[in-house]
């Protein structure tokens, strides 16, 4: 593996290539014993394994995951340079290829995607607005990241999952590129539904994000959620933090 792309409390992401295709990919490596640990974050992992692999059509089954030690590493085959055309979920949306379970490790096998977090985007920026500068972004990148966004939410919703927190730091943008390409990550707290109205009652996300309804511990609508969730995005790319 290859250079540190980030690390957090129970997770490291280094760059990695496929040594047989020079596939490049980025390696997210959970610590077991910190997992079996926090159940909360657990639960977490294993909902968005699920998840991304619905969403990057690929083919990971559930009962190899379980993420209880097992000493006998459980894989698909490797990525490959065909793996991106395979799993061509949706271009808004990072794709999962693969997940290894070790018995000291995790590894999810993810899109190794351009760019930063949104958030720190949005930091390195700044525009005049209304009389002021202010850390925003230009109108016309606004537009372009968020119609990206706007479109990876509709495939997503399109399948009866919720997202459940959208927020700037869950979104990837290569800034530098012409279309702003954009990346939707992170779906720990995402969820499925048989119903698409399906009322839903667990309290998540990030409080300054969340729909009224949340806020106030109500029963709510997951893409209405979601949605709500994108306009204060919308709202704090466009007149700053």
């Amino acid at each position: 593996m290859g250079k540190l792309l980030g690390q957090g409390a129970y997770a490291v992401v280094r760059e990695a290539v496929h040594l047989e295709t020079g596939f490049k990919v980025a390696i997210k490596s959970y610590d077991k014993y910190k997992l079996n640990q926090n159940q909360n974050i657990k639960k977490s992992v294993q909902r968005e394994i699920k998840v991304l692999s619905m969403l990057s059509r690929a083919s990971l089954d559930d009962d190899d995951l379980l993420l209880d030690g097992d000493e006998n590493a459980q894989s698909k085959p490797q990525p490959s340079e065909g793996d991106e055309e395979r799993a061509n979920g949706h271009p808004s949306i990072m794709k999962l290829y693969d997940a290894i379970d070790s018995y000291r490790h995790l590894y999810l096998v993810l899109e190794n995607c351009d760019g930063q977090m949104l958030h720190s985007v949005v930091k390195e920026h700044s525009e005049q607005s209304f009389g002021s500068y202010r850390r925003c972004l230009p109108e016309q990148a606004c537009a372009q990241i968020f119609y990206q966004i706007i479109l990876g939410m509709s495939y997503y919703h399109g399948k009866n999952i919720s997202h459940r927190d959208i927020k700037l730091e869950n979104i990837l943008v290569d800034y530098r590129s012409a279309e702003k390409t954009t990346k939707i990550i992170d779906f720990g707290f995402a969820i499925q539904t048989k119903d698409p109205h399906e009322k839903l009652r667990t309290f998540c996300g990030t409080p300054a994000y969340m729909s009224p309804e949340l806020c106030k511990k109500k029963e709510y609508s997951g893409p209405a959620s979601d949605t709500w969730a994108a306009g204060v995005l919308l709202y704090t790319l466009l007149f700053g933090t």
